[in-house]
């Protein structure tokens, strides 16, 4: 008995930790802060449903000078969305900025890209997109 007790104690445990909500008939699991960003090219997937609404963080404080902060977004893992706490991130190079995630609407699904590290100009077409997709 006190061992059924221990892994039932145990399993819900874990299931505190990883944080889960449903909402909307979907599963949303909330990750702990990630500090770096995989390296993966742009590039986009389809997904079934829009993110759920962004989740504004108050950034704490920069750690050092030289980096910048990530905005917390909704990642696609190929099942369900995971939040991505905003975080401090050192640029790979001179002149990176980071790039953040786009959702758009496409032929009745969505299009998730994720977001990078890139040049300038790109974060500004990003924003146009973004801009002329909201209007």
């Amino acid at each position: 008995m006190k061992a059924c007790f221990v892994m039932v104690s145990t399993a819900l445990l874990g299931v505190g930790l990883l944080g889960c909500h449903h909402d909307r008939e979907r599963t949303v699991v909330y990750e702990q802060p990630v500090y770096a960003e995989p390296e993966a090219p742009p590039g986009y997937v389809v997904v079934p449903d829009a993110p759920p609404q962004i989740i504004v963080e108050q950034p704490p404080p920069a750690p050092a000078p030289g980096y910048i902060f990530v905005e917390g977004y909704w990642h696609w893992d190929g099942h369900h969305y995971m939040w991505r706490h905003g975080r401090w991130a050192r640029p790979p190079h001179g002149g990176a900025v980071w790039i953040g995630p786009n959702y758009e609407r496409y032929d009745g699904h969505w299009r998730y890209e994720r977001g990078h590290w890139g040049r300038e100009e790109e974060r500004r077409e990003h924003e146009r997109r973004e801009h002329r997709d909201r209007n």
